[in-house]
């Protein structure tokens, strides 16, 4: 079964924020998680625990981030020890060059919670803002003030939706 992935183009982590869309969990399933993590984040391996927990760690902080709220201490904390679950490591590669790499099978854990942590931690004015569409459960990185929604398409039935009531009054 091919399921299409709600993608926004948005840093990775406020991707893996939006996997849990509505009542539908794109993390649930195995096949669609691995579709996912090959989509947003291609050469990592998904974990075997602890990556549902992580996102919604993440969402709640970003939601809390969004409306001007206090971060849970208790999502803080998970974000945190996954951030350094993978320790990195300085290799030799076979062009006589170092490079950093990260190590171990919580990679993608430690990737996704450092780029959450870079999300919150570089907000000018409360950046990662949720829809404005009333049907639309999905997170965004509000690049210009002005903006209000995920997507064009949201924007678009909103102000569809506005000229209907005003027309119909």
């Amino acid at each position: 079964m091919s399921v299409e992935l709600p993608l926004l183009g948005e840093s990775a982590s406020v991707e893996f924020a939006n996997t849990l869309y509505g009542e539908f969990d794109f993390l649930a399933d195995p096949e669609t998680a691995r579709s996912w993590v090959a989509e947003v984040a291609p050469g990592h391996i998904v974990p075997e625990g602890g990556l549902i927990e992580l996102r919604n760690a993440v969402r709640r902080v970003f939601l809390a981030v969004s409306a001007g709220s206090a971060l849970d201490l208790a999502d803080v904390r998970l974000i945190n020890q996954c951030a350094a679950a993978a320790p990195s490591v300085w290799q030799l590669t076979s062009g006589a060059t170092a490079a950093q790499t990260r190590i171990g099978d919580r990679v993608l854990l430690a990737t996704l919670a450092e780029d959450c942590v870079q999300v919150v931690a570089s907000a000018d004015v409360r950046p990662v803002r949720l829809c404005e569409s009333d049907d639309c459960p999905l997170l965004f990185v509000r690049t210009h003030h002005r903006r209000r929604w995920c997507h064009n398409s949201c924007g678009h039935r909103a102000r569809q939706a506005a000229y209907y009531r005003r027309t119909q009054a």
